[in-house]
């Protein structure tokens, strides 16, 4: 168990096309945490259908993806997580929106909050983080673990 709340966020771009995420990262002017390329992402999950014991890795059923993400922050307020998220983000929304438009991406933010019981986290949403996620239609999802 963790002995503090902990938060991280992530912002994704997922492409279910050949876009190539080096092209995403010169467009965007950002340097991602991680991007593979939809020829390098390998399913473990992905089961043969002519062999139901075998499991296999399938190209086909992999998007491309390219995240930006912060490191765990020690806090229980979220807004100070989002806002270094925001402040990297904010100045290049007009090239995000545009390697979205032109590559045919979707947008997802993660927030990934790790809960110490006697420490519960504010997940309010402030109004930049909310413009930022309408400008780019982006999804969110909130994974809490205790």
């Amino acid at each position: 168990m963790a002995r503090f709340t902990k938060i991280k966020i992530e912002f994704t771009i997922i492409f279910d096309n050949n876009t190539d995420m080096k092209t995403v990262t010169d467009e965007t002017g950002l340097t991602p945490n991680s991007a593979i390329n939809k020829s390098d992402a390998k399913n473990p999950f992905y089961k043969v259908a002519d062999k139901p014991d075998d499991w296999a890795y399938e190209d086909e059923h992999m998007p491309a993806s390219w995240t930006l993400e912060t490191e765990y922050i020690k806090t229980v307020v979220l807004e100070e997580v989002t806002d270094s998220l925001i402040t990297k983000i904010k100045p290049r929304i007009d090239n995000i929106i545009s390697v979205l438009q032109k590559y045919d991406g979707t947008a997802h933010f993660s927030i990934v909050t790790v809960i110490n019981r006697n420490y519960k986290p504010a997940l309010c949403f402030n109004e930049e983080f909310i413009e930022i996620i309408s400008l780019l239609k982006a999804t969110v999802d909130i994974d809490i673990y205790f």
